[in-house]
């Protein structure tokens, strides 16, 4: 009786111990995911960053060109 109580404790830790594994894999996946979508969140700021970088070139690139043209008028 003693040794099948021993043999149940036993089977009980090592599926404890299996649930713990299950828990931290299943925690690292969220963090890696959760690094991902920081990544993507960045790259996408720094695109719209570039998109508005090139923008104001444009802009200051027509005034520059509207002011060549409007120069000899005044």
């Amino acid at each position: 009786g003693i040794l099948l109580l021993l043999l149940l404790l036993l089977l009980l830790l090592l599926l404890l111990l299996l649930l713990l594994l299950l828990l931290l894999l299943l925690l690292l996946l969220l963090l890696l995911l959760l690094l991902l979508l920081l990544l993507l969140l960045l790259l996408l700021l720094l695109l719209l960053l570039l998109l508005l970088l090139l923008l104001l070139l444009l802009l200051l690139l027509l005034l520059l060109l509207l002011l060549l043209l409007l120069l000899p008028w005044i």
